[in-house]
């Protein structure tokens, strides 16, 4: 069986992760992005991207971590899955974002 690949996308609202996302990735990817998953529940919300990690991270498939409030001790999260599944990591950053970034927040 192959080896997953997760790649996290890290960076501000507004600083272009689902639009490279949409643009980039061929669509056969396993895609965790909260945001659009329509949950409230925090508890269900970390259900679902535990069991997704462990689900296509098994399967020897690529992830897309795409989400806001990624930070440092939550890249550490992903990582460990990653590694527990011995798949490859990739980090995305996007950054801060800019003036035209800040103004597609408000």
């Amino acid at each position: 069986m192959k080896a997953g690949h997760l790649i996290v996308f890290v960076g501000n609202i507004g600083t272009g992760k689902t639009t490279y996302r949409a643009k980039h990735l061929s669509g056969g990817e396993t895609i965790i992005c909260p945001d659009e998953w329509g949950l409230t529940d925090g508890n269900e919300i970390e259900k679902r991207i535990i069991n997704t990690l462990d689900q296509a991270l098994g399967n020897g498939m690529t992830v897309v971590v795409d989400g806001k409030k990624v930070t440092k001790t939550r890249r550490y999260f992903f990582l460990f899955f990653a590694r527990q599944h011995k798949a490859k990591a990739t980090i995305i950053d996007f950054g801060k974002g800019d003036a035209k970034s800040l103004e597609r927040r408000i």
